[in-house]
């Protein structure tokens, strides 16, 4: 997409389109490189989690809005960990 590429015209995949346009994003504002992704999906997960907190401290108390936030913070992180923690696909051999 940076470089005039149109979408999914070369291959197909199953991530929904406004995920290449994060992608693009975050690559022209933090460089081309993987950590440019890493830090622009981190900066996303935070704002989240903030709208959780803010959405959960009105409707029901501070605590519960904590509480979520910390949960949707712990979970999604839990899944994209290299670590172990999450899933982990590899290429077959032969």
């Amino acid at each position: 997409m940076l470089r005039g590429v149109p979408m999914y015209v070369s291959a197909y995949t199953q991530k929904l389109p406004g995920t290449y346009l994060f992608y693009a994003l975050f690559l022209s504002v933090f460089g081309e490189s993987i950590t440019a992704i890493h830090l622009g999906l981190l900066l996303v997960n935070a704002a989240i989690m903030g709208l959780i907190f803010l959405i959960l401290r009105k409707t029901h108390s501070g605590p519960a809005g904590c509480l979520g936030a910390l949960a949707f913070g712990v979970m999604g992180s839990a899944s994209a960990s290299p670590s172990g923690s999450g899933r982990r696909y590899t290429a077959p051999s032969g």
